[in-house]
């Protein structure tokens, strides 16, 4: 059973924190100034709860000075399995006396890396209410985090840390992580296809970004809907076992999540969306995405896309198959299509459809908490980004 943190320790000038007497064989930690305890244990509320109190922490954090996204119950119940009891273990909190001081929640799947696979999981979410900084929440949850992957095996932790924003509260590996051997890290940006000119124009908090925005709109054509001879329809049930080998074919990823029909079944339905293109009746494509309110200047729905697989179908059906997802996108009313730059898809099928290059502000990080770790951010992989 993985560990709970909990009881009185000494204070470190440093951090605020140092690992005190042990009680059932757990480290032990508290914290100061008002030397109150603190206890990290998985969390136990619900997807109503943890989405009310990562929302208010993120809107105190963030309003009016860098864009962020609402996490909603359902989404969060649909990404993190909520429903499931085992799928919790990676979900943690912190209390201090009571009271939930902070989250940092991660989502468990399979790594393939080669003929390796690994267990990991893309850990997120990091949400610390205010008057709690600074006092070693985020450190004990990070403790603990590492204590449960480690019990799991040679685990890998993905995470992306925002710094394209001087109000991000986010911060890059340290030098002393990335020389240890057990860290990578890389900058990462976003494919961006802008699908309202005049809405997303007055959603970015950036003037010059606003500006970028009108200026490429002439460029920018409406996407059109699938037509029947494309073969392209909506994702069903029954084409989880072809989507899966589609996945598994991608010859050009040097690693990857490693699908399998239970995880795609429940990431293709609920919150999720999906298209696939047949060629000859068999499924040789597949795009899935979801929509969720971001804040900006304003709140408008952004959609994320998560999967863009269309190497194995002709280069007019690929166009057709994103075409007909963004049309789609669009009439759910989002303002812009976002799609994370890992190498999984290739340039020029994205240009086509629209979608330009954006900025690096981003630092993708992978560690592994066996301390040893094969390189693999620069190479073409693919991951969620969350």
């Amino acid at each position: 059973m993985p560990g709970v943190h909990k009881g009185w320790g000494t204070q470190s000038e440093e951090t605020g924190w140092r690992i005190g007497p042990r009680a059932l064989s757990w480290p032990v930690f508290t914290f100061d100034p008002q030397w109150r305890p603190m206890e990290v244990r998985t969390y136990d509320g619900t997807a109503e709860e943890l989405s009310r109190f990562v929302i208010s922490v993120w809107r105190d954090a963030y309003v009016g000075k860098m864009a962020f996204p609402l996490w909603t119950p359902e989404y969060l119940a649909w990404q993190l399995d909520l429903a499931a009891p085992e799928a919790r273990e990676h979900l943690l909190g912190a209390w201090c006396e009571g009271e939930l001081a902070g989250v940092l929640l991660g989502w468990s799947f399979p790594y393939r890396q080669g003929e390796q696979r690994h267990p990991a999981i893309l850990s997120s979410w990091l949400s610390v209410r205010p008057e709690f900084r600074g006092r070693g929440v985020v450190k004990a949850l990070k403790i603990e985090q590492d204590s449960r992957m480690r019990a799991r095996g040679d685990g890998l932790i993905f995470a992306y840390r925002y710094f394209g924003s001087e109000h991000s509260l986010s911060k890059g590996p340290t030098r002393e992580q990335l020389d240890s051997g057990g860290w990578e890290s890389r900058r990462s940006g976003f494919w961006v296809r802008i699908l309202s000119t005049v809405r997303a124009s007055r959603w970015y908090l950036n003037r010059w970004q606003r500006r970028l925005t009108i200026v490429g709109a002439p460029f920018t054509r409406s996407p059109r809907a699938a037509r029947d001879r494309d073969g392209i329809r909506p994702w069903e049930p029954r084409d989880v076992g072809a989507s899966v080998s589609v996945l598994e074919a991608r010859r050009r990823l040097a690693s990857s999540i490693a699908w399998d029909e239970k995880s795609l079944s429940k990431h293709c339905s609920g919150f999720g969306r999906c298209l696939v293109a047949e060629v000859d009746g068999v499924v040789r494509g597949l795009v899935t995405w979801h929509v969720l309110q971001f804040v900006g200047a304003t709140e408008e729905p952004v959609a994320i896309f998560d999967i863009i697989a269309t190497e194995g179908l002709p280069d007019a059906t690929q166009r057709a198959l994103l075409d007909a997802a963004l049309h789609e996108i669009k009439s759910q009313g989002a303002v812009l299509a976002l799609k994370l730059r890992t190498g999984d898809v290739r340039a020029l099928a994205m240009i086509r459809t629209g979608f330009i290059p954006w900025f690096s502000d981003s630092f993708e990080t992978v560690h592994s908490v066996s301390g040893t770790l094969s390189p693999m951010l620069d190479h073409p992989h693919h991951v969620l980004w969350r």
